[in-house]
C-alpha cells in the first residue's frame, strides 16, 4: 500500500495489481457537501477491496475532480486537498459523509473564535 512496486516479467513490467494506477480509474459515484467533495473511485485492475475507494476532499469542487485525468488515492503532496480515505463499503460511504456535514463550512473559524473568546 503506498508505494509502486514492479514487478519483472523478461522484456516487460507489470503493475503490482494491489495499488491502484492513479491514470485508470472510474468514479461510480460522488458528491458534493459544503467545501467538501466525497467520491466512491474504482481502479481497474486493482484488487484491494475490488479496486475500490472512497476518498474526501476539501476545498475542491466536484467539477474539478470529475475532469481530473489522475487520481491518486495516497496522501502525498500530489492530492494536497485530499483529507480522508475511508473503506469502499455502505458505512465507509455515510461515514464520509457524516465527516463532511459534522465539519461544516466555518467549523474552524468557530471554534478557534470560541477559544480566543474564553482567554
Amino acid at each position: 500500500m503506498g508505494c509502486n512496486v514492479l514487478l519483472s516479467n523478461s522484456n516487460s513490467y507489470e503493475r503490482d495489481s494491489r495499488n491502484p494506477n492513479p491514470l485508470i480509474f472510474e468514479i461510480e459515484r460522488i458528491l458534493q457537501v459544503g467545501e467538501f467533495v466525497i467520491a466512491k473511485i474504482r481502479y481497474v485492475g486493482c484488487t484491494n477491496y475490488e479496486g475500490r475507494k472512497v476518498l474526501v476532499w476539501k476545498g475542491v469542487s466536484k467539477r474539478i475532480i470529475e475532469k481530473r485525468k489522475s487520481i491518486d488515492p495516497h496522501f502525498t503532496e500530489a492530492e494536497p486537498n485530499m483529507v480522508a480515505r475511508f473503506a469502499p463499503t455502505a458505512l465507509g460511504w455515510k461515514l464520509a459523509i457524516s465527516l463532511a456535514q459534522s465539519y461544516g463550512a466555518n467549523n474552524e473559524s468557530a471554534v478557534h473564535r470560541r477559544k480566543v473568546k474564553s482567554r
